[in-house]
């Protein structure tokens, strides 16, 4: 079994149903793409590229943005028995060149010249080029022979490799995952049960908007490809809110961060006045209470529909709106999300999905469902998949997506695989009485204090985050005497805030310096730390001049935050923290005990 075989089968039972919406490039028209239309693309280009001289097991890297030809690109490799190597648009030229190096992959597709020149000056490699035509030309020249693609799909074999992923991961140089044919078709088969609705029905319309290298988003397109609904690419979020009015999603897959950005966004404009932020305030009231109940299954009461159609006029509506006007799923991956977060959207009315996966498992493994769904919880286990917890807290997981160890790399070698042949992921979480999977962290993330205490930063700094003037927080205190953070701001929401609080407008370098600014980020704080034990409250911390971004280095491509690359750039500042002066002239504040 293969992807390419999954969907031509539903090429072959339903030929006219549209599989893909494809962007024009004038305007925001979406052009629709049937089954049988997008299978002959598959076969003329698979045919064309065997032309080209492209053999089983050759490795050949993918570098463009997320768009109809990644996914045109992605099944047509793997049918002719090819390995797709995925490359991240924001990857450096010596991870590319890295990449190259390890795949041994010779051939690469790029969306244009200058992707294309990047990968041509680090490895030797044949380039082709989306934007000029190659594509085109490639499923052109394989017209008359694409029977050649049907054939060596018929060929396949489950334990083939179908693609090598390079984890973008959060430190170090990337690691290929090799995932098979009988990986990729597994873990996609033993989703699809948990997800009847969202991705079976024809009424279902996912837009993709993440990185298709990550295997998140590649999974999530490969559900609805195999399902009755239709996909839509667009290449980033930039222009998101545009772009989901005019596909009109019902489905999307986001990471938390995605999320918290469209709940920080209406909570900074609903704080331009006093009115304003009282009814926000009172509709995430109403949201929370109507998440708990959902939670306990409780049914709604006519009282409660009045109240939540009055918070629908007034705040939930507006926000469906900015969503597309039928959003009715978001599958929320790639790192925890934060329980106000999930109640906030679940309480107004669009079902959050929060699930857990990884490269090394093909993808999402576990996740909550319509009748299996706990809040704070990453779900339970797929079927044929399981988890359980290590001594030490260490979430361990098996099923048949699970790769078999890293590429170049001896298989289930003992430092990533128990002696039973379960995965060790990295993550730590419990497993509550009814299988519910809760992450609280990475293993490699946890602070020990200087006095012994073992602090997972991921609550705390998820409290803070709350504040929309927070973008990204990272607590810091390894051996240190207690716990400190650095701090970023919103550049969205700065303006905002500043104008609501009738602040002159500053860039973020000014903001971060100024004395209002750090009073109310202290406040966030002080909150915060009401949550979580003194030895896990923040004690001091300061605003950083810049945010953290994909471009600077400090963010993966899936919008975490690359923790060992801030400890080692801003070291200075961290320890400016503990030394009690401002180091290389950052700011910071003291926090009062909340304890």
């Amino acid at each position: 079994m293969s992807m390419p075989k999954l969907v031509q089968m539903r090429a072959l039972t339903a030929p006219d149903g549209v599989i893909i919406e494809r962007k024009s490039e004038l305007g925001n028209a979406w052009l629709p793409i049937t089954a049988a239309q997008f299978m002959d693309q598959v076969y003329a280009l698979g045919a064309g590229l065997i032309g080209e001289g492209v053999n089983p097991g050759d490795a050949i890297g993918l570098f463009a943005p997320t768009c109809y030809e990644w996914t045109l690109l992605d099944m047509a490799i793997q049918a002719i028995g090819a390995i797709v190597v995925p490359i991240y648009e924001s990857d450096s030229a010596s991870q590319i060149e890295w990449i190259f190096a390890d795949s041994g992959a010779r051939r690469v597709i790029t969306k244009d010249r200058g992707q294309a020149a990047i990968a041509t000056s680090v490895a030797d490699v044949e380039a082709w080029v989306i934007d000029e035509g190659d594509i085109d030309r490639l499923i052109a020249a394989g017209l008359s022979s694409s029977a050649e693609t049907e054939r060596r799909m018929d060929r396949l074999r489950g334990g083939d490799i179908a693609t090598i992923v390079y984890t973008s991961g959060t430190t170090g140089r990337p690691r290929g995952v090799p995932l098979t044919h009988m990986n990729l078709a597994s873990s996609i088969l033993q989703d699809l049960p948990f997800f009847p609705e969202a991705v079976r029905e024809e009424s279902v319309r996912l837009l993709l908007f993440l990185p298709m290298a990550h295997i998140y988003a590649r999974t999530a397109c490969y559900m609805v490809l195999i399902g009755h609904g239709r996909c839509g690419h667009v290449p980033n979020t930039r222009n998101l809110v545009d772009d989901m009015a005019s596909f009109r999603p019902t489905t999307i897959g986001a990471v938390p961060r995605v999320l918290e950005k469209v709940y920080a966004a209406a909570k900074a404009k609903a704080a331009a006045s006093g009115v304003k932020r009282r009814i926000f305030a009172w509709c995430e009231k109403v949201a929370s209470a109507r998440a708990e109940r959902i939670r306990a299954g409780r049914d709604e009461t006519i009282g409660n529909r009045v109240v939540y159609r009055l918070a629908h006029t007034l705040v939930f509506g507006k926000l469906e709106d900015m969503l597309g006007g039928q959003m009715r799923y978001v599958v929320s991956g790639g790192a925890p999300l934060a329980a106000h977060i999930e109640q906030f959207f679940t309480g107004m009315g669009v079902r959050i999905h929060q699930g857990y996966g990884l490269t090394e498992a093909s993808g999402g493994i576990i996740c909550n469902t319509e009748t299996h769904r706990r809040l704070g919880a990453v779900g339970v286990p797929c079927p044929g998949a399981a988890a359980k917890i290590d001594d030490d807290g260490e979430v361990l997981l098996t099923g048949p997506g699970i790769f078999s160890g890293y590429h170049g790399e001896t298989p289930h070698d003992p430092a990533y695989f128990t002696s039973d042949g379960w995965f060790r992921t990295g993550d730590l979480g419990h497993i509550d009485d009814d299988g519910f999977l809760f992450i609280s962290g990475r293993k490699k993330e946890l602070i020990v204090t200087a006095g012994g205490k073992n602090v997972q930063p991921a609550l705390v700094e998820d409290n803070i985050r709350q504040h929309p003037l927070v973008s990204q927080v990272v607590a810091v205190g390894e051996g240190q005497p207690f716990i400190a953070a650095l701090i970023t701001l919103d550049p969205d929401a700065l303006p905002v805030w500043l104008d609501n609080h009738k602040l002159p407008r500053m860039d973020q370098v000014a903001a971060a310096r100024h004395p209002r600014v750090h009073q109310a980020i202290a406040r966030a704080i002080t909150r915060a730390n009401a949550a979580v034990s003194r030895a896990e409250s923040v004690r001091k911390f300061t605003i950083l001049p810049g945010d953290f971004t994909e471009a600077n280095g400090l963010l993966t491509p899936s919008l975490k935050v690359r923790r060992a690359q801030v400890n080692s750039q801003f070291a200075d500042e961290i320890a400016a923290l503990y030394a009690g002066d401002t180091g290389s002239g950052a700011t910071h504040t003291d926090v009062p005990d909340a304890h």
